[in-house]
């Protein structure tokens, strides 16, 4: 022990931010091993939005930059990708260069995380050490609880959102430098790095940073500030100008995306229902990861929670400073209940679960008030933190009753182990404070103090990370083995560029990871014309995705779906079913050809997705088309089940014995040897497609089943509350079949409104095939951002359609001459009028605002050497040595 004490006070003062991260290097490393998520665990960290979108992101990203292609546009991924913001949000932290030093992704991901949370420590060490000018180990402890407080494991999944933590501090710390020395050029730099690492970040910091430095100057100088500092604030204004305009080369393309795209907002703000006590609740450990409640992740760790009043009570520190703090904190609870400024704090963007973004702000607040307080800990007498202790025990108990007593859904749940660690941790500290007192041998209290801050902070992580529904790592690798077998056995045979399809519900972004295209995902500047329509034809969409659910063969031919790829979905394992097989579409048509000037007039439509696939069929052909025929002979039987009738709705209610029944629906076969259903939230007449996801909740479950889908992902199981799809239809010997089933053992409040038959006509498809099939374009060139293809139009085929979203970035030629492109199928994708003849025909994506965000960042660049020209004239500090 007393080697460890004399190692440790050798230790020079400027390697405690290196220690920092030491530190929680160790500590977050060990609670992701007992959360069995790091590499050869039982789980992977790969889950959630980490697995589906930002991890794949990062990588695709990496592949860009490898392959030296272009990052704003990817026309041969998904359905066309428009990755300017999506590298904005996702990608464009320092941390993602791992990938290009770390092939396997996974453990690039792990090591990743362990840096963000260490790299934190270091920064907020560094910050305490030359920006508060406060000294001592105890920096080191505070570093920590900064590191890991519960927001940090909140983001886990969304890691992206985790880079705010360590740049914050880096961005006061060139603010206070900035200040003191009158020298601008750290801190454009600094802001610079947080607007490009993550744009919401950025902002956050951008805004946090900017009303410090006001409440700064007028703290020193009073309401006279602006005549005593107006040089130093223009010097300011100057230097977040050049900062921005540096950043704009990457967020003015992005900035532009989300200005053309209408759906800005994804959500509907309502009030948070949040409570002063949720707040004090939420400052204890043990909190679950749960996404679905207002309540902001605002543990810290147990002694910040104790030292925090004690400061406001502090005499020895200004008066004016603690009313400046309470200020700060009371306002960040207001921004709670004032919907205006919440609403601004989370960028007009709903959280969609990822609530309160901008509690990493109030973490920064608290840990730096107890570290204030720290310093003066021998002043608090016993009694008065026996007193807190058993203040904060009450509290935690009353403020979760309360909550129970409140609100009919429970947003925290106290348990009884849970309270006995809290209580355990709060006695401990009392011990510390104690012993602090008391005894001679503070350095070993601060060792135990360190112990004791590392295991609590852990263990929350640890309870944090327990909770997340983790997938087991061998389904994960089962699932990738197999997908990158198939993608790179499909990509031998045919080189060129095709779609692929997936029915498993692990892959829905897994084309960023293996570059192949698909339909499980678009991004336009028309994004929501191409959510409408389609939906309109059936495949099941989100916000942000098609979920490669509900294709015919006729969507499948139109958008050049020609690989089906079937994989083992582990969740859903079948004993017997194969592993790995895909089948091929003969009838797929290639990304371009020509169609009639039909679709140029295209008729509404509504919700009836195979009355809409015969209009777009007509319209492409000039004919009238009828692939699709209703059955109108439709039988109804219950099989433990009733269907009940609710106004306009259908519900399915299980029998009284609390077992699951099913309805079966059945049509005879005829001669016909494909039939689909179609279950929908509204009339078919009704324009309206969908309603949104948060304005109707997920109350209960009502499935669809069909075995003979071989187009859906979960089996062929639907959750109707998600997923209003088309669904093949099981084939018997003479009749087509499928049923629904409600999960819930009592009535469901959730039902449909309509339920359509149809069958499909395979002569009619194959005479509409073989009309459009002569008229596809001849791929020459290709890259993300760039199509050139020869094609030949005539009077009857004068439109060339292209199976690629419209968006305002894409310019078009024909014989080298610029041709205005028209978007088509109501506004969705992207087409060319031709005049009879044979074209070339070139297409290029040049992302709106690219060349001007290059242009303002060269004018930002100029600002940047100007201000560091000026800083090196410079010379020394200045020598107001008044608090900061």
């Amino acid at each position: 022990m007393e080697k460890i004490k004399e190692f440790c006070r050798k230790i020079p003062v400027k390697y405690y931010p290196l220690a920092a991260f030491i530190l929680t290097a160790l500590t977050v490393t060990l609670a992701m091993s007992y959360a069995q998520v790091l590499s050869n665990g039982k789980n992977t960290v790969m889950t959630g939005d980490l697995f589906v979108q930002l991890v794949p992101c990062q990588k695709m990203a990496v592949n860009h930059l490898l392959n030296g292609e272009k990052w704003t546009y990817s026309w041969n991924l998904f359905m066309g990708q428009n990755t300017t913001l999506l590298y904005a949000f996702d990608a464009m932290s320092p941390f993602t260069l791992l990938f290009l030093l770390i092939p396997d992704i996974v453990l690039a991901t792990e090591i990743i995380i362990i840096l963000k949370v260490s790299m934190s420590a270091f920064c907020f060490c560094l910050f305490l050490q030359r920006g508060m000018k406060e000294e001592g180990v105890r920096i080191l402890f505070f570093s920590i609880c900064y590191a890991m407080c519960a927001y940090q494991f909140q983001f886990f999944r969304v890691y992206s959102m985790m880079d705010i933590i360590y740049l914050l501090p880096l961005v006061m710390l060139a603010l206070l430098h900035f200040i003191r020395t009158k020298k601008a050029f750290p801190l454009i730099i600094v802001y610079a790095l947080s607007f490009v690492v993550h744009f919401y970040n950025g902002f956050l910091i951008g805004i946090f940073s900017g009303l410090a430095f006001l409440g700064i100057l007028i703290y020193q100088n009073g309401i006279t500030f602006l005549k005593k500092t107006w040089p130093l604030i223009v010097k300011y204004a100057v230097s977040v100008l050049s900062a921005i305009l540096l950043s704009l080369m990457i967020l003015l393309p992005a900035i532009y995306f989300v200005v053309m795209n209408a759906s800005g907002n994804d959500g509907n703000f309502i009030n948070p229902k949040v409570l002063p006590t949720d707040c004090l609740y939420a400052m204890f450990l043990g909190r679950g990861d749960t996404f679905d409640v207002d309540i902001p992740y605002l543990y810290c760790g147990l002694p910040v929670l104790l030292l925090v009043p004690f400061y406001f009570i502090n005499k020895k520190i200004k008066l004016k400073e603690r009313l400046v703090s309470l200020s700060i904190l009371f306002v960040f609870l207001l921004t709670l209940f004032i919907l205006p400024v919440y609403q601004f704090l989370h960028l007009f963007n709903r959280p969609d679960g990822y609530t309160v973004r901008y509690v990493s702000l109030w973490v920064f607040v608290l840990v730096i008030l107890a570290c204030r307080q720290s310093k003066y800990l021998s002043d608090i007498s016993i009694r008065k933190v026996i007193a807190m202790i058993g203040f904060c025990i009450v509290a935690y108990y009353v403020s979760n009753l309360l909550n129970h007593t409140i609100f009919d859904e429970p947003t925290t749940q106290m348990t009884l182990p849970l309270f006995l660690i809290n209580t355990v941790f709060l006695v401990a500290w009392g011990g510390i404070v104690w012993s602090w007192k008391k005894g001679k041998d503070r350095f070993s209290i601060l060792f135990v103090a360190m112990f004791c801050i590392m295991l609590e902070c852990g263990s929350n992580a640890y309870l944090m990370l327990k909770s997340v529904e983790f997938i087991p790592e061998a389904d994960i690798d089962s699932v990738d083995e197999q997908l990158e077998t198939v993608i790179q056995e499909i990509k031998q045979q045919d080189p060129m560029p095709q779609r692929i399809a997936c029915a498993n519900s692990y892959l829905l972004g897994q084309g960023m990871l293996y570059d192949y295209m698909s339909t499980g995902g678009f991004s336009s500047a028309r994004k929501m014309d191409m959510f409408y329509l389609m939906a309109k034809l059936g495949e099941n969409v989100t916000a942000f995705s098609i979920m490669q659910n509900g294709a015919t063969d006729v969507t499948e031919m139109l958008f050049g779906v020609k690989y089906r790829v079937v994989i083992d979905d582990p969740e859903l394992r079948v004993e017997g079913q194969s592993n790995l097989s895909y089948a091929v579409n003969e009838q797929t048509l290639g990304f371009g050809y020509l169609v009639s000037d039909d679709v140029l007039t295209l008729p509404t439509l509504n919700k009836n997705a195979f009355r809409n696939q015969n209009i777009i069929l007509s319209a492409f052909t000039g004919t009238d088309c009828n692939v699709y025929v209703r059955a109108d002979n439709v039988s109804i039987s219950e099989n433990g089940a009733t269907l009940w009738m609710t106004g306009d709705e259908y519900l399915v209610k299980n029998e009284t014995n609390g077992e699951i029944g099913t309805i079966d629906y059945e049509i005879p076969s005829d001669r016909y040897s494909e039939a689909y259903a179609l279950f929908m939230q509204s009339g078919e007449d009704e324009t309206e497609v969908i309603e949104h996801f948060f304005d109707r909740g997920l109350l209960s479950k009502l499935y669809v089943v069909s075995f003979g889908d071989q187009r859906a992902c979960h089996d062929s199981h639907r959750d109707l509350m998600r997923e209003t799809a088309i669904v093949q239809m099981e084939q018997q010997e003479q009749t087509f079949n499928v049923a629904l089933y409600n999960v819930d053992t009592t009535q469901s409040d959730v039902g449909y409104r309509q339920a359509l038959f149809y069958y499909q006509d395979d002569a009619e498809l194959d005479r509409v095939y073989q009309n459009l099939a002569n008229h596809q374009w001849e791929l020459q060139e290709f890259d993300n951002t760039y199509i050139k293809s020869t094609v030949s139009a005539s009077e009857e085929y004068p439109v060339l359609f292209t199976s690629i979203p419209y968006d305002e970035g894409w310019h078009c030629y024909v014989d080298g001459v610029e041709t205005t492109p028209v978007a088509l199928l109501e506004n969705a994708f992207l087409g060319v009028v031709l005049t009879p003849g044979e074209h070339v025909v070139e297409l290029e994506y040049i992302a709106p605002g690219e060349y001007e965000g290059i242009g303002l960042a060269v004018i930002g660049l100029i600002l940047a050497a100007l201000i560091l020209l000026w800083d090196l004239k410079k010379k020394g500090e200045i020598t107001d040595e008044r608090e900061v």
